[in-house]
C-alpha cells in the first residue's frame, strides 16, 4: 500500500544513520531492522529509537505513520513514530 513511500524512508535512513545502513528493509508495511548476531538487543534498541526518532523527526510533511520493528531470533520489538 505505502510501499514506495517507505522505500524512501529507508534510503533517507540509510543516508543519515549509514551506521544501519545493512539492517534496514520493509516488509508488510514495517520498516524493519534487524539486529546482528551478538549484539545486545535491548542497548541495540534504546540506541536505534533514539537515532530514528530524531532522524523521522526532521521529514516534513510524512505521508502516514511510520511503523519500525527491530528484530532478531530470539527477539523482536515495534514502535511508531506518528504522522
Amino acid at each position: 500500500m505505502h510501499t514506495e513511500y517507505l522505500k524512501r524512508v529507508v534510503i533517507y535512513l540509510q543516508q543519515e544513520l549509514p551506521e544501519y545502513q545493512e539492517m534496514l528493509s520493509v516488509k508488510a508495511n514495517q520498516i524493519v531492522f534487524t539486529v546482528h548476531p551478538g549484539a545486545v538487543f535491548e542497548q541495540f534498541y534504546q540506541k536505534l529509537f533514539a537515532s530514528v526518532s530524531a532522524c523521522t523527526a526532521r521529514i516534513r510533511n510524512r505521508e502516514i505513520d511510520l511503523e519500525f520493528k527491530v528484530w532478531s531470533p530470539t527477539q523482536e520489538r515495534d514502535f511508531k513514530v506518528l504522522k
